[in-house]
């Protein structure tokens, strides 16, 4: 079986939660592990995400905050 990759933000109950840049931002606030120019608030939301997917058996594609890659992806 092959793995996957998946394109993912946060989500609340009024909309989406503040991830620093928009998804498919390609400037260097989008690297996964950016803090100039991202806010705390931000960088915060971004470690949230990245534990539960890392939880989930993901691994993080240090390119894209939003990027994720599943189990066997890269085989």
């Amino acid at each position: 079986v092959a793995g996957r990759s998946v394109d993912v933000t946060l989500a609340a109950a009024d909309g989406l939660v503040d991830m620093g840049t928009g998804f498919d931002d390609f400037t260097a606030r989008s690297l996964a592990y950016a803090t100039e120019g991202v806010s705390a608030a931000a960088q915060a939301n971004r470690a949230r995400l990245r534990d539960a997917m890392i939880a989930g058996g993901f691994t993080v594609y240090e390119g894209e905050w939003w990027h994720f890659d599943g189990p066997g992806a890269a085989a």
